[in-house]
């Protein structure tokens, strides 16, 4: 049985991969995004903590007004 952490593991170095593709693009709204200190998934242990990952890194997405294309892309980041 897969793990919700080894999904989440997948799905990350799947859209690293798309990142690296689409270097430069929205540079300046990714700058906006990375100064907002966002917090890194590295597992976890009740599936709530990974509900707050994800409640954090959807806030400071809004912040910064990320378009819903580079929200995905901005949150594996």
């Amino acid at each position: 049985m897969t793990t919700l952490t080894e999904v989440m593991a997948a799905q990350t170095q799947q859209l690293q991969a798309l990142v690296s593709n689409q270097a430069g693009r929205g540079s300046s709204s990714f700058g906006e995004f990375m100064q907002t200190k966002p917090p890194t998934f590295t597992g976890a242990e009740q599936p709530m903590d990974t509900e707050d990952w994800l409640l954090i890194i959807e806030k400071k997405l809004t912040l910064v007004h990320i378009s819903l294309g580079d929200k995905v892309v901005f949150a594996i980041n």
